[in-house]
């Protein structure tokens, strides 16, 4: 499993909950369009498969993969890899 950011714009506020929805099942909410997760590469394709169905031309999203140890401030949140998935600490 690697480490990701996710980040989005959505320009109309209906998709924008669905699109909320579905991003924060995948990890932890960093700011209100910001979440950390961690996925393997086919579940990462998956969310971007997922995302582009409900987006229209106007909306971005970014999915983008955190090499080695990122610097973090502000409050730590843990990330704790187990056979069943991703625990949030």
């Amino acid at each position: 499993m690697q480490s990701y950011l996710i980040a989005y714009d959505i320009a109309d506020p209906k998709r924008l909950r669905k699109i909320h929805t579905l991003v924060a099942s995948w990890g932890i909410m960093q700011q209100k369009s910001l979440y950390e997760s961690a996925a393997t590469r086919s579940e990462l394709v998956d969310w971007a498969r997922m995302l582009m169905q409900q987006m229209q031309e106007e909306d971005r999203a970014h999915l983008i993969h955190l090499l080695g140890s990122p610097l973090m401030v502000g409050r730590p949140v843990r990330l704790i890899h187990t056979h069943e998935g991703v625990i949030y600490q």
